[in-house]
């Protein structure tokens, strides 16, 4: 009898740990910044390294307003880049529509405006949605060092921020129809700019937030479902390239949530798992797919277990605000990914 107690214990006690105490899914290592100790990346064909053992952690407060640009796409035009010191500019400009939602999107690590998380994405919100599609480049600080780039997070944010709330006052715009999606370290860009306007944005969508140097119990410097009124992740290279702990109101874990993703083959870096977020969300604004059972792990999930739990979708427009907790699903092994 001692010895099945015991059992159980182990057994509950290894439970918590795994998924927290809310049911949500909880890693423990996720807490210690330094656990991913080198974060790899593509140079043309080769494969470069950057250590992270001695990393500072402390942001950077000096980002130059210089160092981003914004780009503004609508059905009436494309790629209208705004100086975001002059959002009066916009009031002249023959594309921006003040009616319409407002949409940004910030890319990741080693990418810019003209990237395909961008380009995929604003094409399936334009194909859906008559929206006003802001894209935020950072690519002068995201080209260089991946620490560089991890330490002026919170300071893209405040600049993000403070454009959002001059284009509310410009304009006179609700800030709930403004909403954020953000790739890697882009979505803890996404998060500090939510933060910034005291979580008053509609939503925020975050496609693999990155984990290298980031902890859950950090909240400052990462996204957190405090961050809008509404905070979606979708996690496909969770515990590599991005965190794999729930951080969100509802978090997606397509195949487990975890690399490899169908589609990238063995994926030793976890580059190609990380990018299929994105892929995974813009293919959810046009088609019908990704359904996901509300479930406490894969295994679960894959067991049958959770079938008559609740159904969300992955990402979507109108995004599912019902949605709360974690929920698993299956793509297809080749796109159309959503089955």
């Amino acid at each position: 009898m001692a010895f099945k107690l015991s059992v159980f214990l182990a057994i509950a006690f290894f439970s918590l740990l795994l998924w927290g105490n809310e049911g949500r899914r909880f890693l423990p290592f996720e807490n210690d910044p330094y656990r991913i100790r080198n974060v790899y990346y593509y140079n043309g064909a080769r494969v470069l390294v950057e250590d992270l053992t001695n990393a500072k952690l402390q942001a950077r407060s000096d980002i130059p307003l210089t160092d981003l640009a914004l780009y503004l796409y609508t059905r009436q035009g494309s790629a209208y880049k705004i100086n975001m010191t002059q959002i009066k500019d916009l009031q002249i400009s023959q594309f921006y529509q003040p009616k319409n939602e407002n949409f940004f999107i910030i890319h990741g690590w080693k990418n810019s405006h003209l990237s395909e998380v961008n380009t995929l994405i604003t094409k399936a919100l334009l194909e859906t949605s008559d929206i006003n599609v802001f894209v935020l480049d950072w690519s002068k600080i995201a080209s260089g060092l991946y620490t560089t780039a991890f330490l002026s997070v919170e300071g893209v944010g405040s600049h993000l921020a403070n454009f959002i709330v001059a284009l509310v006052r410009e304009f006179q715009l609700d800030i709930r129809r403004v909403a954020l999606v953000g790739h890697s370290l882009g979505a803890h860009i996404a998060g500090c700019a939510g933060a910034a306007v005291n979580g008053t944005l509609r939503y925020i969508v975050g496609l693999d937030p990155a984990g290298p140097l980031f902890s859950l119990w950090n909240t400052k410097n990462r996204l957190d479902k405090s961050d809008a009124e509404f905070v979606q992740v979708i996690h496909t290279a969770g515990g590599l390239a991005g965190m794999l702990s729930s951080i969100g109101h509802a978090d997606y874990f397509p195949n487990d949530g975890t690399p490899p993703q169908p589609g990238c083959g063995m994926d030793l870096i976890g580059v190609c798992s990380h990018s299929q977020a994105y892929v995974y969300y813009s293919e959810s604004l046009t088609r019908n797919g990704f359904a996901a059972l509300n479930c406490s792990s894969y295994t679960m999930y894959r067991e049958g277990v959770c079938a008559h739990q609740h159904l969300s979708y992955l990402g979507r427009l109108p995004i599912d605000k019902s949605a709360n907790g974690d929920y698993y699903l299956d793509t297809n092994m080749d796109a159309p990914y959503g089955s």
